[in-house]
């Protein structure tokens, strides 16, 4: 049997949605105190980069879905 293909808009969107929940875990953790003080910073650049990460491939499904909607009666 074949397994079906997800598509380009589904993976990028399950990448953001990834993102997003690694970034809910650090914010939970630096909330929760659970680090040291001196381990803050890093969680916190870990959290911006998660955030910007999961915007960013959040933005690629939407223009990957514009583009073939763009090109697709191109064809």
């Amino acid at each position: 049997m074949k397994k079906k293909r997800k598509s380009t808009f589904v993976n990028f969107l399950l990448n953001s949605l990834s993102f997003f929940d690694t970034t809910l875990a650090i914010y939970e953790s630096i909330q929760k105190g659970e680090k040291p003080y001196s381990d803050i910073k890093s969680l916190e650049e870990q959290k911006i980069f998660n955030t910007a990460r999961s915007f960013e491939t959040l933005s690629k499904a939407f223009l990957a879905t514009y583009g073939t909607l763009i090109i697709y009666p191109a064809f």
